[in-house]
C-alpha cells in the first residue's frame, strides 16, 4: 500500500474581526498537471459547500431560537400591559 504525498496547496484564512475570508494558493499547487488540479479543486469545493451547510443550518437554529425568545417576550409584554388596563 502506497504512502499518501500529501502537499499543502491552498491556505484558507479569515479576519476574525470583518469577518472577510480569502484563498492563498501556494506556488508548488499551480505546478501540478491539470487534471491534478481540477480534482483537487473539485474535492476542496465540496468539503466548503458541507462546512457551509452545515453552519448555515447552524445559523438557522440560532435564529429561530432568537426569534423565539424575542416573541416571547413581545408577547409577555402585551399579557401585562393588558392586564394594567
Amino acid at each position: 500500500m502506497a504512502i499518501p504525498d500529501y502537499k499543502t496547496g491552498i491556505k484558507l484564512v479569515y479576519d476574525n474581526f470583518s469577518g472577510e475570508g480569502e484563498v492563498v494558493i501556494k506556488n508548488n499547487f499551480y505546478k501540478a498537471g491539470t487534471l491534478m488540479r481540477l480534482d483537487v479543486l473539485k474535492d476542496w469545493s465540496h468539503e466548503i459547500d458541507v462546512m457551509y451547510e452545515e453552519a448555515l443550518e447552524e445559523w438557522k437554529q440560532e435564529m429561530d431560537g432568537i426569534r423565539e425568545k424575542a416573541n416571547a417576550e413581545r408577547d409577555n409584554k402585551v399579557v401585562k400591559e393588558a392586564e394594567a388596563e
